[in-house]
């Protein structure tokens, strides 16, 4: 979540971030050593939520680097070396690198993988979310700053121009949401009118609205990655790419 969001006692973080760091977990549990020893890199890591949920469940001894511009202010983490930007970052061979919801907001996205994937070992894991369609493009992705949607296409050329690394797995998921945007594109709805641009909540973490949003959405995930093979659509897409040299 970026930083400048989580504002006053009253936030709550959003159903939709609570489910993705859930899914997103549990799959890359797959993909990474979760019991070795290991550092990686995050980009664009805001307030931390996923790497803490990470490190508590799954990789208590990985550490954590992060890059996001919100910690040029105050921001402050005992466990995580932070970062303002990826050039900063001296430290190489990282075992793996995030970058969940943040290449989109990157001026030239081909240049920053490339960049980032010099600082991964042979055989380390670059993961990706991002906002999936080009077509779902919408006034609402503008006011929060995104330069861009990905298909599996688009982003298949974009890995194509780098050496080195390669799609390992990918699917789309929150088909429910792509629905969602796909019926306010086409009756040009203003998704954001009042311009909040915030990904809080207003119900708490354990209100039984918030659990049975979260749930359904755990079950969108669940079938978006069960049919992946027939390219099922949905609102975000996940790629999981390797460094072979």
């Amino acid at each position: 979540m970026d930083i400048n969001e989580k504002k006053g006692s009253d936030f709550h973080r959003h159903p939709w971030e609570l489910s993705r760091t859930k899914c997103v977990m549990a799959e890359l549990k797959k993909y990474i050593d979760v019991d070795k020893d290991a550092k990686y890199l995050n980009i664009g890591a805001g307030d931390l939520y996923f790497d803490d949920c990470w490190k508590a469940k799954y990789v208590k001894n990985h550490t954590t680097y992060a890059v996001d511009i919100g910690y040029e202010r105050d921001f402050k983490n005992e466990t995580t070396h932070l970062y303002t930007d990826l050039t900063k970052v001296e430290e190489r061979d990282f075992d793996y690198a995030l970058l969940m919801d943040s290449l989109e907001y990157m001026a030239d996205d081909v240049l920053y993988v490339k960049a980032l994937a010099e600082k991964v070992v042979n055989g380390g894991k670059v993961i990706f979310t991002l906002p999936a369609y080009s077509s779902l493009y919408s006034k609402h992705d503008e006011i929060v700053g995104n330069l861009r949607r990905y298909s599996i296409t688009d982003f298949k050329k974009l890995i194509n121009k780098i050496d080195g690394l390669s799609i390992e797995s990918w699917h789309y998921f929150y088909f429910s949401l792509f629905c969602i945007r796909y019926i306010q594109k086409k009756c040009k709805w203003n998704i954001d009118p009042s311009h909040k641009v915030t990904t809080g909540w207003k119900y708490p973490e354990k209100n039984l609205v918030t659990k049975l949003t979260v749930c359904i959405l755990n079950l969108d995930y669940f079938i978006c990655r069960m049919l992946k093979f027939f390219h099922f659509p949905g609102l975000s897409l996940l790629v999981i790419c390797k460094k072979s040299n």
